[in-house]
């Protein structure tokens, strides 16, 4: 076994909640010398994606096999090379699988994405299952070493989740990168060949953890491995916590100021023990010398104040100070008494006066009186209660004239100022405005109230009336009865979309009612419903129509001249807005093209069509033209073997424009007016057959120009034939199903947008729902080969995983 390389490691650790999907990552060694000549080390990473609730004990099983058989890995006094040891744990943990499946914990099926990486002397030995694709960075060139799982069907039977078993050899200044897929649809992989590139695995993990904190998304685990003949002098920590980055400065702060302030607190505990044994010793101190020489001198202030008052008659009155031990007496204070006010003054300063000077001689400096011994406090004279009621009598007379005089002032003034005729009509003018934005807000804010129709159930009734319906659609569906169900589902949504302000209550105990009935909808509809979109892609700008041609998106708005571009990695680099030639002009349609050389056709509302090529980068609208100089009037466009179709649905026409190889022919009707009726269709599409949706729902075939009147929708759940939206329609001669865009019943905050699946001969296969935030539903494209589905909600392009 070789000793030439090190590993040098760092992971970035996702936060253990998360809303979508549980992630598990981590790195086993026997040492941490990291000579791989000397030590072996095991990395994984597991993900866990939607539906990943019922799944919550899977990844901590995992983890505890690993734990459990990596010592077997790494004993030299096991039999076998390394492969075999690799093979032995990995039928563990296909064993661990299989025992979790038979425990009842099955959504995992499907929705796993895992990598288990040994590194040996040189070796890298590796075995993937799902979508969790591992990078080797080698001399400034950055490619995937794992399998893509899309061209090789895994085995769904847990026993062979890691089946395929892989092998490379390492060499100095290799990095091996592995994360989830989430980190590629945030950073693109050339930002990752130069982050990686120079950076050590902890530096490149903080330069990752910083992008995707900007981007707000912590769902990302990853592995960095770096490779080389010795490792760094000063150690790197080898994790970052994406729970920590995502948190604010100031939190961060507080954190590393945690053991600072523990500190202070330990040594404030220490202070705050010696201070109170010094004030305990203090107050003895007082207690004994203290407190009986100022009792004497309060009970002769005492004395003093109790005299007769002689407001009228001034006479000086002698107080002399006791003297201090070894000194001489002081000369005495004079006081000279005015009135009883200013007599209380005045022996309670000589007091206190005398009581410092006693404190200071006998060398005591800090002090803490007990309640019970505040002689000063608790046995000053007290003033006299009607001088204080009087003079707050005082105060309030005084406050009361001053806002009577003031109230008199602005009334006499504002009299005087009203004579003025020019002032009575901006006084008028004035008062009417005020009038009337005094109306408006009150208009505002009744228009908010949301009040309840007349006879409307309240929302309790509404509520138990829901509950019964859902008992009804169980037994209804044990039964068999699938229409009687189905009716009760329509019903029960119904009324729980009549609910008016439901408390937080009512809205948590409806939307518990609404899982349920949803999920009932979904068994009798063959629903594959999205919990949530797992990546978006976002237009500068709103769009109404989308087509793909990875990496990138494509989008337009009629009121737009532009072409939108987005796609899958740097934003800077996919976001764009293409115009066309004519300012004035507008696109209105587009359509994904199959050819090699073009991205798509795009129609504009002044019967211009334009291809769009994709040059690198760069995108590019070429524009074309038939024999006869322009395209028909349409408002919709197709393309099929590079012929050109426009479709006018308020004639009811379309053209085809063959395409030579140097021209476009000139434009030809190819199904007849006089028989067929395809006006008020929304969308069209051609795989060798013409498929044209209209909008009440009916799709219609075509064969050489002729309708194919035995196709028609068939088996369609009683839940999923009525299409409210019908907006968008996919064919391809390369796929096996057609795909229909209904928009579905919509309000500001929920849908029901869909995508329903049809075999070609018309026969019903699924339908695909989507969350219910997704309000502005304009397209969609689909990808049945590479399990992708696109769905566009005004500017904002969302993927969704096919099963």
């Amino acid at each position: 076994m070789s000793a030439s390389l090190a590993v040098q490691l760092c992971r970035i650790v996702a936060p253990e909640r998360l809303s979508d999907r549980f992630l598990s990552s981590g790195v086993l060694t026997a040492s941490n010398s990291r000579q791989l000549g000397n030590d072996i080390v095991l990395a994984y990473l597991f993900e866990v994606m939607q539906p990943w609730l019922p799944s919550a004990k899977l990844l901590p099983a995992l983890n505890a096999t690993l734990e459990a058989e990596f010592p077997k890995l790494i004993d030299p006094k096991a039999e076998g090379n390394i492969d075999d040891k690799f093979e032995l744990l990995l039928r563990a943990v296909n064993q661990t699988l299989n025992n979790v499946s038979e425990e009842g914990e099955t959504d995992w099926i499907g929705n796993l994405n895992g990598i288990l990486m040994v590194f040996s002397g040189e070796e890298l030995h590796f075995s993937q299952t799902g979508r969790c694709p591992a990078y080797l960075l080698q001399n400034n060139r950055i490619r995937q070493v794992t399998d893509d799982p899309n061209a090789t069907p895994q085995d769904p039977h847990p026993l062979k989740t890691f089946s395929n078993l892989a092998t490379g050899q390492l060499k100095d200044g290799d990095q091996i990168l592995v994360a989830n897929h989430e980190l590629y649809r945030e950073i693109s992989l050339d930002a990752l060949r130069r982050i990686l590139n120079t950076a050590t695995p902890y530096q490149s993990a903080q330069s990752i953890a910083k992008e995707l904190k900007r981007e707000k998304n912590p769902a990302v685990a990853t592995l960095i491995f770096k490779f080389a003949t010795s490792l760094p002098n000063e150690p790197e920590p080898e994790t970052v916590v994406m729970e920590e980055e995502m948190q604010s400065g100031l939190k961060k702060f507080g954190k590393r100021m945690l053991p600072f302030l523990e500190r202070a607190k330990k040594v404030g505990a220490k202070a705050g023990s010696a201070a109170g044994a010094a004030t305990k010793q203090a107050q003895t101190v007082i207690a004994e010398k203290v407190a009986p020489k100022v009792g004497e001198l309060v009970q002769r202030g005492k004395e003093a104040l109790t005299k007769e008052d002689e407001p009228k008659q001034v006479e000086q009155e002698k107080i002399k100070l006791p003297p201090v031990e070894g000194e001489e007496p002081e000369k005495p204070v004079v006081e000279v008494i005015a009135s009883k006010k200013h007599r209380e003054k005045l022996h309670l300063q000589a007091i206190a006066d005398a009581a410092t000077a006693r404190i200071e001689d006998e060398e005591i400096f800090t002090s803490v009186i007990p309640d019970d011994e505040r002689s000063l406090e608790h046995k000053a004279p007290i003033a006299d209660e009607q001088g204080l009621l009087g003079v707050a009598k005082t105060h309030s007379k005084n406050l009361l004239g001053t806002i009577v005089a003031f109230l008199k002032n602005f009334t006499h003034n504002t009299v005087i100022w009203l004579r003025v005729p020019m002032h009575r009509k901006i006084a008028a003018l004035g008062g009417g405005i005020l009038i009337l934005l005094l109306m408006i807000f009150i208009g505002v804010r009744a228009s908010h109230r949301t009040a309840a129709p007349a006879g409307a159930a309240s929302n309790e009734t509404i509520i138990t009336d829901v509950k019964a319906l859902e008992t009804k659609i169980t037994t209804a569906i044990g039964l068999s009865q699938d229409i009687e169900a189905s009716k009760d589902i329509q019903t029960s949504i119904s009324k729980l979309n009549t609910l008016n302000n439901p408390s937080s209550s009512e809205r948590s105990a409806a939307d518990t009612l609404l899982t349920a009935i949803q999920s009932q909808s979904d068994t009798l509809g063959k629903t594959t419903r999205f919990a949530a979109a797992t990546a978006q892609y976002a237009f500068t700008a709103t769009a109404r129509g989308l087509f793909s041609a990875l990496p990138y998106f494509y989008g337009w708005d009629p009121t737009s001249t532009n072409l939108l571009r987005t796609g899958i990695g740097d934003v800077k680099q996919t976001q764009g807005t293409i115009p066309i030639s004519d300012p004035n002009d507008t696109i209105v349609s587009a359509a994904k093209s199959n050819e090699t050389d073009t991205a798509g056709y795009a129609l504009t509302k002044g019967n211009k069509v334009f291809r769009v090529v994709q040059n690198g980068t760069q995108t590019l609208l070429r524009p074309i033209a038939p024999a006869a100089g322009d395209f028909a009037v349409g408002d919709s466009i197709g393309t099929y073997n590079g012929n050109v179709y426009v479709l006018d649905s308020k004639a009811g026409l379309l053209w085809k424009y063959a395409n030579s190889g140097t021209t476009y022919s000139k434009g030809v009707s190819i199904i007849d007016i006089n028989k067929y009726d395809i006006k008020k269709a929304t969308s069209f599409a051609i795989d060798g057959s013409i498929y044209v949706l209209k909008s009440d729902g009916s799709l219609l075939k075509f064969v050489s120009g002729k309708q194919d009147t035995a196709f028609t929708l068939n088996n369609v759940p009683y839940l999923a034939q009525k299409l409210v939206q019908p907006i968008g329609i996919i064919a391809d001669e390369a796929y096996s199903s057609i795909y229909v865009l209904d928009a579905g019943a919509t309000s500001s905050t929920w849908s029901t947008a869909r995508v329903l699946e049809f075999s070609k001969n018309g026969d019903f296969v699924r339908q695909y729902a989507f969350p219910k935030d997704l309000t502005q539903v304009h397209g969609f494209d689909i990808d049945p080969k590479g399990k992708k589905l696109w769905v566009l909600n005004d500017k904002t392009v969302n993927e969704f995983d096919l099963p």
